[in-house]
């Protein structure tokens, strides 16, 4: 809301597409396809792209890299689990924003994780000042 107490009408769009489109059953883009759909993308004035998982290895990191080059206005974003080493591959490309994905749920993060809640705040808190402190813009 404005100082006047009005929604501010300016919608922003963050497209998953490059990252969540691939978790389609049988679908996997190829580099020049994501670079292709980030152009479009970019030139219909998608706010925000989120690139992809630099983790996922140094082909995923090239294509993120590319689409960073390739883009006019929109921010690049990465995806990243709660977890340093996925930071710093992020880092590693040099994105706009780097995205961190929390565990909220107690089946997460107690059964699966084997974790508790105090183990998620100081692991976040970790990750958000590895990539703060490397002058990068973050998003949870």
């Amino acid at each position: 809301m404005n100082s006047q107490g009005k929604f501010n009408k300016d919608i922003y769009i963050v497209d998953t597409t490059l990252r969540d489109g691939e978790q389609c059953a049988g679908k996997a883009f190829s580099i020049d396809e994501k670079i292709e759909i980030a152009k479009y993308m970019d030139e219909n004035n998608i706010y925000q792209i989120e690139a992809g998982i630099p983790a996922m290895g140094d082909l995923e990191k090239e294509c993120i890299k590319r689409i960073l080059v390739a883009r006019k206005k929109s921010l690049i974003s990465t995806w990243n689990r709660m977890n340093k080493n996925d930071i710093l591959n992020s880092i590693d490309c040099k994105p706009d924003i780097i995205h961190i994905s929390v565990p909220t749920s107690d089946i997460q993060i107690y059964s699966n994780l084997g974790k508790d809640k105090i183990w998620v705040e100081e692991n976040l808190r970790e990750c958000v000042y590895l990539a703060k402190d490397n002058g990068y813009e973050v998003t949870i």
